[in-house]
């Protein structure tokens, strides 16, 4: 046995049922909870916060367009993205998330009108798309592609999902 296996099971492990998993899958497994916790945390406080940070330039028609265009760009373009996922892999479509989540940025930070703001949230929208779908379907993959004999009935893989998804 390489020192990998040997890595001690912590309490979180035993919550998530992923204990006696390898210890490839168990870094799989915090990789995941390591993007996905501070991704989904940020995502609600950023509607809260850019919502009073909007109304304090912006009347309140201009906010509700700019979150209806926000919330159709993601509906629309997150099932295109994980056709994308397919074709030229996940860890490329969440690069190009993270991508064009910082070319959303300077965006927010030099606007100061509709127009501006729109364009963030565009940006924004679109990163989001690439990012949301193509997680899930990177650790999916990997966890199947590993597990094989470890959980041949996806039981462990069920209980860490349905645990670790907020």
């Amino acid at each position: 046995m390489n020192q990998e296996d040997q890595e001690p099971t912590s309490r979180i492990y035993g919550w998530l049922g992923v204990q006696s998993l390898s210890a490839y899958l168990r870094k799989a497994v915090r990789a995941r909870m390591m993007v996905n916790f501070p991704r989904i945390f940020a995502g609600n406080f950023l509607i809260i916060t850019l919502t009073l940070f909007y109304l304090d330039t912006l009347n309140p028609l201009e906010v509700g367009a700019i979150w209806s265009v926000y919330f159709s760009t993601l509906a629309l373009l997150d099932y295109a993205s994980g056709a994308l996922g397919d074709e030229i892999g996940y860890k490329r479509v969440l690069l190009g998330g993270c991508v064009s989540k910082l070319i959303a940025m300077p965006f927010l930070l030099l606007g100061g009108s509709f127009y501006w703001y729109l364009t963030f949230m565009i940006l924004h929208a679109i990163g989001e798309s690439q990012e949301s779908g193509a997680l899930e379907a990177w650790f999916d993959n990997t966890y199947r592609s590993r597990a094989g004999e470890e959980d041949p009935d996806r039981k462990t893989y069920t209980q860490f999902v349905a645990r670790a998804t907020p």
